[in-house]
């Protein structure tokens, strides 16, 4: 509205200076009809001051103009350069939150797959307890017991240890169950239970976010029962502590590591898919 109310005093500075001139023609031959006297000169001059003025007033209303345009020239590039900048911002929130929406859900799947672990070896435990009732009810004496598709004898104190880690570790204490299994193992390094206890340690850590001692437990698991039938699952659950650790390499060694060692097993599957979502 300042722009156009400054463009209609320039219009009207340039008519009156138009007005004026043709006045200013006129007076002297009006002039020169009555003589000549000092009243028409009188008027010229004035004519020729108030054109001057409408002149000097048309200048300063383009000058005003120009630096109203300039003025908003330059609001105008600072609100477009504070967009850009919010844009920018946005742009890096966004890729910030798909990045820990990635991460959630990765951490939900191998929790799934925990908990569907848990789940079947309970299931397992279950079947084995009932087969075994009759026989825990001679304390004294080995029991032959089944983990993990594997049969052994084992004495009633380490069945009780093994059983009363696995009651905290289906508890959710973890904590408490990553101890228990590791007091089990001290206890009876010979036991057939070493290798399933060093597994669900592992996996009690991994739960725990004890990553590093999840991954040192696994290892040593494989390392004491190589052709134990969990070892490809102690193999992902390597993985996955290097993945929470964010050490994409190690945790791509241990996946590859899976599936050229037991290619045929559930874990390699996972494995595998696992592969492509890793960069």
């Amino acid at each position: 509205m300042q722009a156009l109310s400054a463009f209609g005093l320039v219009r009207r500075g340039v008519l009156g200076l138009l007005l004026l001139a043709l006045a200013a023609w006129a007076l002297p031959v009006q002039a020169q009809l009555f003589g000549g006297d000092d009243q028409a000169r009188r008027a010229i001059i004035e004519l020729r001051e108030r054109v001057e003025a409408n002149r000097s007033a048309a200048e300063q209303a383009n000058q005003a103009l120009q630096q109203q345009d300039a003025e908003l020239t330059r609001r105008l590039d600072e609100d477009l350069l504070g967009l850009r900048r919010s844009l920018v911002e946005l742009g890096a929130q966004n890729d910030a939150l798909r990045r820990e929406l990635a991460d959630l859900r990765g951490h939900n799947e191998r929790l799934a797959h925990l908990v569907a672990e848990l789940q079947r070896q309970q299931r397992d435990l279950q079947r084995d307890w009932q087969a075994q009732l009759d026989q825990r009810l001679r304390p004294l004496e080995p029991l032959t017991v089944t983990v993990e598709g594997v049969e052994f004898q084992a004495r009633p104190d380490e069945v009780q240890a093994f059983d009363a880690a696995m009651v905290a570790l289906r508890a959710s204490d973890f904590v408490r169950a990553a101890r228990l299994f590791g007091e089990l193992v001290a206890q009876f390094p010979r036991s057939g239970y070493v290798a399933p206890a060093l597994y669900w340690q592992g996996n009690a850590q991994y739960a725990a976010r004890q990553h590093p001692a999840a991954v040192e437990t696994f290892r040593r698991m494989i390392a004491a029962s190589p052709r134990h039938p969990r070892v490809p699952d102690a193999l992902l659950g390597i993985a996955n502590a290097h993945i929470e650790q964010r050490d994409n390499r190690a945790a791509r060694a241990a996946l590859q590591e899976l599936i050229q060692a037991h290619p045929n097993t559930e874990a390699a599957a996972v494995a595998r898919e696992r592969l492509t979502r890793l960069r």
